[in-house]
């Protein structure tokens, strides 16, 4: 990185200098606060970003995802990649890159030895379960209507149990069913399989690539890596067509938005969020790139805080849902009409008005009395928290900036954009519903004549992105892709937004409904309502066996 973003030692928040000696932050500020787009069209209204591609220049060389663990390697070989543990009294149990690495090639040549190599777009491995090392493998589908969209021959299946829901509602193409823990119920299901089924425990398969190593196949940036399914908001889940190019390009645009900050091999992640998610997958495919360490979460979401205090990450990945309820549990301890919660707002607002200038410090005694045990019950080690899926109550992004006294950003992003398209900068404390446009994108807003919107008038419209992250479709849904893509070519997200003076773009919080093909952050938002409501009737769902648990990917 250029020495424009250094400092001196002592520059550095006196915390920083002691916490993370190996982590100094380059800037907690970013240079673009005042310019966060530039206009590179005129007559169109098309903007791109201000952040130089510095990670493309500096590792051309990394252009699919195999690329990205052979550099991981090749910087942290024999220290710890991924770590697991079964209960929260365990310690975590780690494995090398050089052994993630063994594994992926041996895991890949028992499927290729078992399925045979097929050089096209519709051959698919399908991923259920939480997350753990062997998801981690391959990569995540969100229910099973998914895995009959895709036709998938073989799928990749946790527990037993999570096998026999699988096979229960599923069965028209599959073939194999590979099991990763073993326990009875998978050797009653190993011993007595349906006469359609071979079942096999994943050391099996690992053991067989093992004994005949198959030459990694040439993968190109173009190649699908996977297909990742949408939530189904407005609709049937769509299958997001992702490519190696995309993923990889997403994960540069991510360093290239921290500004050369938080991205080491010192770097230490708590993988807990959906591996189904684009956001998950970019989350741990950075990790890999960086040369750091991911712990998976042990028991979601109870073990959360007990994981994070065991695994202490450096990065805190997040959803609002998730920030909200660590902050609401964090409250109790304050209630609204006591001294000590007016003392604990105080310090929350002189805490944010110092960051606004670039003061971050963990210091004052007030500090301490607050939020050294937070920090502490957190790992003691964040010095990032990124927020995503949705819009974050301003009040909850106040409270992460001052209790863990460092930057919070928010992405904006889709998984037809293979994750976050625009984001708050670094040291932007204003309440934002928008952010900067990312590298490897332009961006233009599009006349809604439904809505009686016109760009040029109102300065608002349909939010649209052009570049090589965008997707190149839905999988076999010709009618849907048509729609998602406008007469030139450009990605149409749904949202409506606006340019504001600093050049950053702001989506409008407005809801409006899915019959008109909009889906705003607010609409989102409205989903945690919903789920609220009818939490307890889902529940009951599960516990009369009604649901099953959801899938993970597909690749």
């Amino acid at each position: 990185w250029d020495v424009h973003f250094q400092l001196s030692d002592k520059e550095y928040p006196r915390q920083y200098r002691k916490e993370f000696v190996e982590l100094l932050i380059h800037k907690l500020v970013s240079k673009h606060l005042s310019q966060q787009s530039i206009v590179t069209d005129p007559v169109k209204g098309i903007r791109s970003s201000v952040y130089a591609k510095r990670t493309e220049e500096a590792l051309p060389f990394i252009c699919t995802l195999p690329d990205v663990l052979q550099h991981g390697t090749e910087k942290s070989c024999y220290l710890p990649c991924v770590g697991t543990r079964r209960t929260v009294n365990e310690p975590y149990s780690w494995l090398t890159y050089f052994e993630v690495n063994l594994m992926v090639s041996a895991f890949g040549s028992g499927l290729v030895k078992l399925l045979g190599y097929q050089n096209n777009d519709h051959s698919f491995v399908g991923i259920t379960g939480g997350n753990s090392l062997e998801g981690n493998l391959e990569f995540p589908l969100p229910n099973h209507d998914c895995f009959e969209i895709a036709k998938m021959r073989l799928v990749v299946c946790r527990t037993a149990e999570e096998a026999l829901h699988l096979i229960r509602d599923f069965s028209s193409s599959l073939q194999y069913v590979v099991i990763c823990n073993r326990d009875e119920a998978g050797q009653k299901l190993k011993a007595e399989p349906p006469s359609y089924l071979q079942i096999f425990y994943f050391e099996e398969i690992v053991t067989l690539g093992q004994s005949d190593p198959k030459s990694k196949p040439e993968v190109r940036p173009e190649d699908i890596l996977s297909v990742c399914y949408t939530s189904g908001s407005t609709g049937l889940p769509k299958g997001v067509i992702t490519t190696h190019e995309a993923l990889v390009k997403s994960i540069k645009r991510t360093v290239d938005f921290m500004e050369g900050n938080f991205f080491s091999t010192k770097l230490r992640y708590i993988s807990y969020l959906p591996l189904a998610h684009i956001f998950e997958q970019i989350n741990m495919t950075t990790v890999l790139l960086a040369g750091g360490r991911a712990g998976m979460v042990t028991k979601p979401p109870d073990s959360l805080l007990a994981d994070m205090a065991a695994v202490r990450p450096t990065v805190l990945m997040s959803v609002p849902r998730v920030l909200a309820r660590i902050r609401a549990e964090y409250y109790k301890k304050f209630p609204k009409s006591s001294n000590m919660h007016k003392r604990l707002q105080h310090l929350i607002e002189t805490k944010n008005a110092e960051q606004s200038k670039g003061i971050y410090d963990h210091t004052s005694f007030a500090d301490r009395l607050f939020f050294k045990k937070f920090r502490k019950a957190l790992g003691g080690r964040i010095s990032v928290v990124v927020s995503a899926s949705a819009a974050l109550d301003p009040e909850v992004a106040q409270f992460f900036r001052a209790a863990l006294g460092c930057p919070l950003t928010q992405f904006y992003g889709m998984t037809e954009l293979a994750g976050g398209s625009i984001a708050v900068p670094l040291g932007d404390s204003a309440p934002s519903g928008g952010g900067a446009v990312l590298s490897y994108f332009q961006v233009k807003l599009r006349d809604i004549p439904e809505m009686g919107l016109v760009v040029a008038r109102d300065n608002r419209g349909e939010i649209c992105f052009y570049g090589p992250t965008c997707t190149r479709g839905y999988y076999r849904d010709p009618e849907n892709t048509r729609n998602l893509f406008d007469e030139e070519g450009w990605l149409r997200t749904g949202d409506v937004g606006q340019f504001n003076a600093a050049k950053n773009i702001l989506l409008t919080n407005e809801v409006f409904s899915p019959d008109n093909g909009l889906l705003t952050p607010t609409l989102k938002i409205a989903r945690f309502k919903a789920r609220a409501h009818f939490r307890e009737a889902i529940k009951k769902l599960y516990a009369e066996g009604e649901l099953t648990p959801t899938l993970s990917n597909v690749v």
